[in-house]
């Protein structure tokens, strides 16, 4: 209410209405969310409340203050890309709501969350390599070499991302690599790699020989006289 100090040379008219437009802005504050991680367990992750506000954690008693506690509980997390179950990366950002906020203006800092691949324990079948131009089996998977797979998954998740690759020497010499049985005997190994997915796996290598084929040969030799070799006639014959 305005007044005219008393006793002096003026007075306001009874009807005088005097207004004033006051602009309060809105407070700038600083979001930045805080990266989160977990294993794939093949449901959705659930995001803890964890960012900062000017520099203060979310879980810091800070945040008790009016000022931040009234913001914090107008601060939602969400996964931009919806829900996050699969072994990737996603970004934390604040729902929507955010921007209209009445009293603050959000400078936002986004977040990622990474979901990384679970640790498969796996167990070599047995191994027990080939012969040159004889049986030559390589090594065959059933599924049950594997294990630890969420509930609701198994070898099948997973079957086509399975790669069985060969490496080494031939005896001749030549380097080979690749994902069909060596045919020439060597010295090789075998591992086991899975592609990029919900899983991962460590399965070393193991040794894997194509030994020699047995040969066996013949030769004749009959028809010989002493003192009377005749290179056509007596030549020895080689057979097998």
């Amino acid at each position: 209410e305005a007044q005219v100090p008393a006793g002096g040379n003026y007075k306001f008219q009874d009807d005088l209405t005097i207004t004033n437009t006051i602009t309060m802005a809105k407070a700038s504050v600083s979001v930045v969310i805080l990266d989160q991680s977990g294993e794939y367990s093949g449901k959705g992750f659930e995001l803890q409340t964890r960012y900062n506000i000017d520099g203060r954690h979310s879980y810091d008693t800070a945040l008790n203050t009016a000022l931040y506690k009234e913001l914090a509980e107008k601060l939602d997390l969400v996964i931009q890309e919806g829900p996050a179950i699969n072994a990737k990366t996603y970004t934390i950002t604040l729902a929507e709501g955010y921007k209209d906020l009445q009293n603050y203006e959000v400078t936002l800092q986004t977040g990622t969350l990474t979901i990384t691949p679970k640790q498969l324990t796996f167990t070599w079948p047995t191994v027990t390599g080939g012969v040159y131009q004889g049986e030559n089996p390589g090594v065959t998977l059933t599924g049950n070499e594997f294990e630890g797979f969420v509930d609701g998954e198994d070898y099948g998740n997973i079957e086509s991302l399975i790669k069985i690759v060969y490496s080494g020497t031939t005896n001749a010499g030549t380097p080979y690599s690749g994902d069909t049985v060596p045919a020439e005997a060597g010295s090789y190994t075998v591992t086991v790699t899975l592609g990029e997915g919900n899983y991962t796996l460590n399965a070393g290598a193991q040794a894997y020989l194509v030994a020699r084929a047995d040969y066996s040969f013949t030769v004749d030799i009959n028809g010989w006289t002493y003192n009377a070799y005749d290179a056509t006639a007596n030549a020895p014959s080689v057979s097998g």
